[in-house]
């Protein structure tokens, strides 16, 4: 798959988790802060991996995207 086809399937599928978290913020539903935290945390990833390149970086760096995903996960957690 071509570079240009990937960066359009990763836009599209961050624009439907973005109208997937618009909708589950807006329901009010119970649970609702999991399910939107763990969507942030694939979007980020995402655009980590895609946009920025983070899979052609040294191995460090993309320890320390996860590590920072982790460190958002357990703060949301603990703060809720």
């Amino acid at each position: 798959m071509s570079e240009i086809k990937k960066n359009t399937f990763t836009w599209v599928a961050l624009v439907l988790l973005i109208i997937l978290n618009t909708i589950f913020a807006e329901n009010g539903m119970q649970h609702a802060v999991y399910f939107i935290v763990t969507v942030s945390s694939i979007k980020f990833l995402a655009v980590v991996y895609q946009f920025i390149e983070a899979k052609h970086a040294h191995a460090a760096w993309k320890a320390l995207s996860i590590l920072f995903v982790a460190v958002y996960v357990i703060g949301i957690l603990v703060l809720y």
